[in-house]
């Protein structure tokens, strides 16, 4: 299949060069404060979440990508089935048309990672787009080929030059530097505590350790769990994007993944482990500890990170379409 001005074909390891530089140039005009390395790029072709021959790219003469997308299924449930329709057009390329026609090709590679994942065909199952509040046209699109918002994220900033609480004293616990001892049991701890959120699956060991605690930019040093005896009660775990902070002009630290198990809520784990992050964050001369939340989240996280000082930056909202033949998402009502 062709499209204006482009040489399409599927990806390889050879185009991680291009395919950064892409993402780069994309980041300066759509300002998601997020950037990829070619290393964070190449776990797309490790066959955990990604199969790149879902994949499909636009090349211009010079070997430069204009344009790509890239389906992908991320964990695996046998509740429902998201597919995250991933891509973007080079700013120098948008206004004709290539977005339009991207999205449709898109949405074939997503129904068919639903079909080979789907065990049963009663299990709902959907595409998923995101854009961020000032995406106008992105939103525009989404809109025109049948997209409604699903869910609703913030991204959230603390200042780390205002004073930072000790963490809590709990009785019966205790907050410790994370050791990758305590891996395996904070992989089961994270997925018991998210088993109540929205569109949370478990993660498999692979994806952990690629995503989680294996990922480049995760920071042990930064990182904490919460500990009743030998078990893990809560966890923070944190990541520094150093290859971010010249485009944000500050320093920050990412709390990636806090969580807490419902044993243990309610009793001041997860501000601990907030404070423990934040002072470390400080001690490592960072700016600003950052953190993204659902806004409806089902344990109030967005007033927990308002009473520590988080301020809402920006929001993104997902976007989900139904496929023929199959249950499709709970749309809130107003976009049922």
């Amino acid at each position: 299949m062709t499209l204006p001005d482009l040489t399409w074909r599927r990806p390889t390891r050879d185009d991680l060069g291009a395919w950064a530089r892409c993402v780069t140039d994309t980041e300066a005009v759509d300002r998601t404060g997020e950037i990829e390395t070619e290393e964070m790029l190449s776990t797309c072709f490790d066959g955990i979440a990604h199969d790149p021959n879902d994949a499909w790219f636009g090349f211009l003469d010079s070997g430069e990508i204009g344009a790509w997308t890239w389906p992908f299924c991320f964990g695996a449930s046998h509740r429902e089935i998201r597919v995250t329709l991933d891509g973007a057009v080079r700013p120098a390329l948008r206004g004709r048309g290539l977005g339009s026609a991207l999205l449709p090709i898109a949405e074939h590679h997503g129904t068919t990672i639903i079909a080979r994942r789907a065990s049963s065909a009663d299990i709902p199952a959907w595409l998923e787009v995101q854009a961020y509040e000032h995406h106008d046209d992105r939103t525009a699109l989404f809109d025109a080929l049948g997209y409604r918002p699903l869910r609703y994220f913030d991204e959230r900033r603390r200042d780390l030059s205002a004073p930072i609480d000790a963490p809590v004293v709990i009785d019966g616990l205790h907050v410790a530097r994370f050791d990758f001892a305590f891996d395996d049991a904070v992989l089961h701890a994270h997925n018991e505590a998210f088993a109540d959120h929205w569109g949370s699956s478990p993660w498999s060991e692979r994806e952990w350790k690629t995503y989680g605690t294996g990922a480049p930019d995760f920071r042990s040093d930064l990182s904490f769990v919460a500990l009743a005896g030998g078990a893990v009660a809560g966890y923070a775990i944190n990541a520094v994007h150093e290859h971010e902070w010249e485009a944000l002009g500050h320093r920050e630290g990412w709390i990636e993944e806090l969580g807490v198990r419902r044993p243990w809520r309610g009793r001041g784990v997860a501000t601990s482990l907030l404070n423990a992050s934040m002072r470390a964050f400080a001690d490592a001369e960072l700016h600003f500890a950052a953190l993204g939340v659902d806004a409806a989240s089902p344990t109030g996280a967005d007033r927990l990170y308002a009473r520590v000082g988080f301020e809402r930056v920006q929001g993104w909202t997902i976007f989900a379409k139904s496929v023929p033949d199959r249950a499709g998402p709970d749309f809130p009502p107003t976009f049922a």
